[in-house]
């Protein structure tokens, strides 16, 4: 006899103007169409997307190891939408690297439709997406890094609560240079032992 393990509720995280949420199958086109549009907008803060990007196969998979990976507590990755049209995602928002144990912390990784870019958008999707993170997941800590040269995340981290905590000389490999990038990190006051 098989013992079924309780699912997590999806979350749906709603602001003003925006939808935060994983994603499901019926999102795979205007996914693609997300990063088709923003391609080159999106290459100057990570290596270019590969081809299988824009295959339906690629974002099936994506979808699929999104919810297995949230329901095994490993990772939480939003897409973010207006909430007047929520087929066609504007932004990404991704938690990674959960690390429970002593550490209770992730990763944060974001990008937002270049359209959207500088209208606070992200700030609104970031500030529901923390929310959650700390009082539904309980994590303790985010990281959070950015380019040097990248003034406008580094004003949105800051504005979020973020602080700068170091510098890590040739950080992340970005179109085929490694880049140096700020380390920034927001933590939970609020954080309960579970």
């Amino acid at each position: 006899m098989t013992t079924r393990v309780a699912q997590k509720p999806l979350p749906v995280l709603t602001g003003p103007r925006v939808i935060v949420r994983l994603a499901s199958e019926q999102d795979i086109i205007g996914i693609i169409d997300y990063f088709q549009r923003n391609a080159a907008h999106l290459s100057r803060f990570a290596t270019p997307l590969p081809p299988v990007t824009y295959e339906e196969s690629h974002w099936s998979a994506q979808v699929s190891k999104a919810m297995s990976e949230f329901q095994q507590d490993r990772s939480c990755r939003f897409f973010m939408f207006e909430r007047e049209n929520d087929t066609c995602p504007i932004g990404v928002i991704n938690f990674f690297c959960f690390l429970r144990g002593h550490f209770h912390g992730c990763i944060l990784g974001y990008n937002v439709d270049a359209g959207y870019e500088g209208r606070g958008y992200m700030y609104e999707g970031l500030s529901l997406g923390v929310d959650y993170v700390f009082k539904k997941l309980n994590m303790h800590r985010i990281m959070a890094n950015c380019a040097p040269w990248n003034l406008r995340s580094a004003r949105l981290l800051n504005r979020l609560g973020f602080r700068p905590e170091g510098y890590a000389r040739e950080y992340l490999m970005v179109s085929g240079e490694w880049q140096d990038h700020v380390l920034n990190s927001l933590t939970n006051r609020d954080w309960q032992p579970q």
